[in-house]
């Protein structure tokens, strides 16, 4: 599976590390979606789509997102994976998705923006 994640939001980028750690690389890929030439692999995501929520892509091709993409990624894991099932039943659903775009929708305020430095470029020190 290949996760798209913001590269510039720390907690995403966190996350990601977090997940090719408890998957493995062979297992879940995660690329960032900032990087030059990303998105053009993957022609089902737009840009302005993975900037408003994780995606995750299925080896079969199928994208998940938002709360589903993690829903998605819970249920490749042996044993515990099985709660992932629980995504969706009707209540927990809407309430997964919505608290989801909450935080999404204030990654940067939340966690911060990561510190971009420029090809060739210096970066200033705290």
């Amino acid at each position: 599976m290949v996760v798209l994640y913001d590269g510039m939001c720390r907690f995403c980028t966190r996350s990601a590390k977090q997940l090719t750690r408890t998957f493995g690389t062979a297992r879940v890929s995660a690329e960032n979606l900032q990087d030059e030439h990303v998105l053009s692999r993957y022609p089902a995501v737009p840009y302005e789509a993975a900037m408003t929520v994780m995606h995750v892509v299925a080896p079969d091709g199928r994208v998940y997102a938002g709360a589903a993409a993690i829903a998605r990624l819970v249920r490749a894991l042996p044993v515990i994976g099985l709660i992932s099932y629980f995504y969706y039943l009707p209540i927990i659903k809407q309430l997964a998705d919505v608290a989801y775009r909450l935080i999404a929708k204030n990654r940067y305020r939340l966690f911060g923006k990561q510190e971009v430095c420029e090809p060739g470029g210096t970066c200033h020190l705290h």
